[in-house]
């Protein structure tokens, strides 16, 4: 699930990095087009990081983006503070119910100077909870940087690299690849291209390395991976890969389960809105066909009949011949009932049916067949309670204090 902030949405159509929430009308479809695109593109590109580094069966799926009417993008933000409050903005816990997310990330302005300056994001690390699938990042660093991946990295328990992250050496952090782009070693073992290109992996630690920015490029750590001087991508301890497929169901056993109906909205307004009147909709596939009941066929005026082989239009049916009616068949002939013979005894006569016997006519009200059944049209559907207040995580929560530069 990936809400995103006004500030977010007017920066990215403007593509200045000083927008704020004011800077457009972001309720406006037109000017949420860049932002939606960029979160496409980050979702997309964290799904290829996946494929480059041989983790074949696990793929990102975004379930669902919107608008936030909630303005987390003020002065004196910080990145732990904003962490702790994603899961009660406005539409979060509705919409992560709604269509069962695992993860959340929120993506904001960031104006690098007052609001959340020097990191384009955070997350938090294992243990995982319902109240700890949170993460962000500005929309410039989302896919630009691939934050939006690396953030979810760390939602998957991976830790930067051993030589360059906040973490103690003994804090059982793993290396990403970071040393790799400044000639480190190992297990013995160097990785020359990266080391003369300036690259490093995805959970790599944003550096400066002379005149320079390292650059990430869209792979985790992998043993199984060769660089183009062939080269493993990665060593015994330096293998991201695996930590992502040891961990990845882990994160979804924690997550909340999608619900058939709403039970939970931060505000109202943010719920779907029905007409009251409106009944169930149903399925063409469900419902019954519906037959129209065939009219009773029109008499004609004269005494004669209207066979198949005539033309209605002679004026021999009533009405002429419109082209939704056919000419009339052949009028039945009266069938009489002959009741079973009497044997007459000496002196009794047969008896005869009596002339005016004739055949019973259904009345021409009388419809065919059935009509389907009509649901009440005063059927409303659940509507969430206003009162249903969002989870709030435990203030005991701490997340991972983001690089001055990450």
């Amino acid at each position: 699930l990936v809400p995103y902030t006004a500030a977010a949405a007017c920066s990215a159509h403007s593509g200045s990095s000083t927008a704020t929430s004011s800077s457009c009308d972001a309720s406006d479809p037109a000017n949420q087009v860049a932002i939606r695109t960029i979160i496409d593109n980050a979702v997309n590109g964290a799904n290829e990081y996946l494929a480059n580094s041989q983790i074949m069966n696990k793929r990102f799926r975004l379930k669902h983006k919107f608008l936030t009417l909630s303005n987390p993008d003020v002065p004196g933000q910080t990145w732990p503070n904003l962490l702790t409050t994603v899961n009660v903005l406005e539409g979060v816990q509705y919409w992560r119910e709604q269509v069962g997310a695992d993860l959340v990330h929120l993506v904001v302005g960031c104006d690098n100077a007052n609001v959340l300056p020097g990191s384009c994001g955070i997350a938090y690390l294992f243990p995982m909870s319902n109240s700890r699938s949170y993460s962000a990042s500005c929309w410039s660093c989302s896919l630009a940087r691939k934050t939006f991946a690396h953030e979810l990295g760390h939602q998957l328990n991976l830790k930067h690299d051993k030589n360059w992250c906040l973490a103690k050496e003994n804090s059982g952090d793993y290396c990403s690849g970071t040393n790799f782009a400044f000639g480190g070693n190992d297990d013995g073992i160097t990785y020359p291209n990266l080391i003369t290109m300036g690259y490093y992996t995805v959970m790599g630690k944003q550096c400066p390395s002379g005149s320079y920015w390292c650059n990430r490029i869209g792979y985790f750590s992998n043993l199984n991976v060769h660089t183009e001087q062939n080269k493993p991508l990665g060593s015994s301890d330096c293998n991201n890969a695996a930590h992502i497929e040891a961990n990845w169901d882990t994160v979804r056993a924690v997550a909340v389960e999608a619900t058939p109906l709403p039970t939970s909205s931060p505000t109202v307004s943010r719920s779907p809105t029905h007409n009251p009147t409106d009944g169930p909709t149903r399925s063409p596939t469900d419902s019954p066909p519906t037959l129209k009941p065939t009219p009773a066929p029109t008499k004609v005026n004269t005494g004669g009949h209207c066979s198949t082989g005539e033309d209605c239009a002679s004026g021999m049916c009533s009405g002429g011949k419109p082209a939704n009616r056919q000419c009339l068949a052949p009028a039945p002939t009266p069938t009489v009932s002959t009741p079973a013979p009497v044997t007459p005894g000496p002196t009794d006569a047969p008896v005869t049916p009596s002339p005016t016997d004739s055949p019973v006519t259904p009345s021409p009200t009388e419809s065919p067949t059935s009509s389907p059944v009509t649901p009440n049209p005063t059927d409303a559907p659940v509507t969430p309670s206003p009162t249903d207040a969002p989870v709030t995580p435990s203030p005991t929560d701490a997340p991972v204090t983001p690089s001055p530069t990450d």
